[in-house]
């Protein structure tokens, strides 16, 4: 029975931030949310989209 309620995974993304690892998730989450990682915790808001332009 489908409950409505939704899986979001997040992820800290920097200029290493390997995209692959997404394909472990697939089958779990509904959502993927990224942000930019920084020293401190919590979001950024700084998101710098250029990184996903070769995301299938």
């Amino acid at each position: 029975m489908d409950s409505g309620t939704k899986v979001i995974k997040s992820f800290r993304i920097d200029d290493d931030f390997d995209f692959s690892i997404l394909k472990n998730y697939e089958n779990n989450c509904d959502l993927f949310l990224f942000d930019s990682k920084s020293e401190l915790p919590g979001g950024t808001g700084n998101l710098q989209l250029g990184k996903f332009k070769n995301i299938n």
